[in-house]
């Protein structure tokens, strides 16, 4: 005895066809590309829904390559006193800083500074 079965043809797997679409930017250079355009880390923020504690890591990212300079983000002023204050400091956390310091810095502007050494 023989099962009759209908056995029906699969369609060909194809692959959707791309389409030439410019390669997606990073997070880190649309924040650049906005800082470039003189806005501010708020209106970064605010402008692509991100914190601005968000955007203040990016700005690290980009000092540390070296592409913006640490005078571009923050005064003289005050990269003056966080000198005084990282002179010394080993520490690789940044906890004993603001521990020490308590609201003469914040949080961005210390990792701002230490992305610049």
């Amino acid at each position: 005895m023989y099962c009759n079965l209908s056995i029906k043809p699969i369609a060909p797997f194809s692959l959707k066809k791309k389409t030439d679409k410019a390669p997606k930017k990073s997070t880190v250079q649309e924040t650049y590309e906005l800082w470039l355009e003189k806005n501010t880390i708020k209106e970064i923020a605010a402008i692509r829904k991100l914190t601005t504690q968000t955007i203040g890591g990016h700005l690290a990212k980009l000092i540390e390559t070296e592409t913006i300079s640490i005078t571009d983000v923050l005064p003289e002023e005050k990269i003056q006193e966080l000198a005084k204050a990282f002179k010394g400091y080993k520490e690789e956390t940044l906890n004993g800083l603001k521990e020490q310091y308590g609201d003469k810095f914040t949080w961005d502007e210390l990792k701002l500074f230490k992305a610049s050494l």
